[in-house]
């Protein structure tokens, strides 16, 4: 196996997976591992010279991973996503933890890695890291991991999807199995439903899969994946129930012009509209609508993602959340609100007598 030129700034290595390299402004950045075969062929690609290797992964599969290590004992940096790292960084906890006898946890975790792989910083949600002098875009992505993500770039002229295992090709994806979360089920199919309407709304040239082939008409390949998924509807009646078409406005309103509610927060979250126009939350839990967790408990279970920005925008031109009142420290009326911090710089209004538990959790045997 050698590197093949896919356009005249990506290049690609059949491996376990299809890994990419592009040769961003201060270095090369490679998009998921492989076997490891492909780092030591990377002397192969022109210019490669003595400029620094920056790897991202997309999920933890052991067939995307394992090379990392490689690329690493080269003297790469990697990245991986925020919640796949319980996998990624002690695999001898995972596996020892993993119950094996009577299961109906059906996360494919078995295919992750077996030995652990050295990650040099986390790709958080919805955020644009700079790697390699590049500016990447994580879209949350979970479907076959409920942790995945895929990776916005733009490269020439060209905004491009790394989408990992999100889509093989125009209405296919590369494996079914691990849609299967729990029993009998197909659960993270609502995820991948709701991953490709993410990938749509960034209007992108093209998408590069890990398994499968280039497409050029993306809004056309994703449409055409939801349109097959309906068909799960045969094997798992009932599954579809939860394919929403896309919500233009995603608030309830209370007191017009005043006070909201979000439609899709497992807890009730309220959005207050001050008189110049700034955005108070009151508690900022799951998203209810556009992420399913598996039923055995592990840390990605506790993903959160956005919920209420939309109607936000749209009412009132609004895209970050100034601040959010807690009104107690149960994990689903917190649990989004680190993200807000983190995207949105959002102050914490919090009562003292329990403000320590909301900074410093692990102290304290509480939901």
């Amino acid at each position: 196996m050698t590197w093949e030129p896919l356009t005249n700034q990506i290049w690609q290595f059949p491996d376990s997976c299809v890994v990419y390299a592009f040769r961003a402004p201060t270095g090369w950045l490679v998009v998921n591992a492989g076997s490891g075969d492909a780092a030591g062929h990377f002397s192969e690609l022109p210019e490669s010279g003595d400029l620094p290797v920056s790897v991202v992964l997309t999920h933890h599969f052991r067939d995307h991973t394992d090379g990392a290590r490689a690329f690493s004992a080269a003297g790469a940096e990697v990245w991986a996503p925020y919640w796949e790292q319980e996998y990624l960084l002690d695999p001898a906890q995972h596996f020892s933890e993993r119950q094996t006898w009577n299961s109906y946890d059906n996360r494919w975790d078995r295919f992750s890695p077996v030995f652990p792989v050295p990650v040099d910083h986390w790709l958080m949600d919805y955020a644009t890291h700079e790697i390699a002098g590049a500016k990447v875009k994580v879209v949350p992505a979970a479907g076959v991991t409920n942790g995945a993500v895929s990776l916005v770039v733009e490269i020439g002229e060209e905004r491009i999807g790394f989408v990992g295992e999100t889509i093989h090709s125009p209405g296919k994806i590369a494996r079914i199995a691990p849609l299967q979360y729990n029993y009998n089920d197909f659960e993270g199919s609502r995820n991948l439903w709701f991953s490709c309407e993410r990938l749509m709304a960034e209007k992108l040239d093209r998408l590069l899969p890990s398994l499968g082939t280039p497409m050029d008409d993306p809004t056309a390949a994703l449409t055409a994946l939801r349109t097959n998924m309906r068909a799960l509807e045969g094997i798992q009646p009932g599954v579809s129930d939860g394919y929403d078409d896309p919500q233009e406005d995603d608030l309830e309103e209370f007191i017009p012009g005043r006070l909201y509610l979000s439609s899709n927060s497992i807890c009730s979250t309220h959005f207050l509209i001050s008189g110049s126009g700034r955005v108070l939350a009151i508690d900022y839990g799951y998203n209810s609508r556009d992420y399913t967790s598996p039923q055995k408990q592990h840390l990605s279970n506790r993903r959160p993602t956005l919920h209420g920005m939309k109607g936000l925008e749209q009412r009132f031109g609004k895209t970050t959340v100034d601040a959010v009142l807690v009104s107690h420290f149960h994990d689903d009326h917190v649990n989004g609100i680190p993200m807000l911090q983190r995207l949105f710089g959002t102050e914490v209004l919090a009562a003292e007598h329990f403000s320590d538990i909301l900074e410093r959790p692990a102290r304290y045997d509480r939901p």
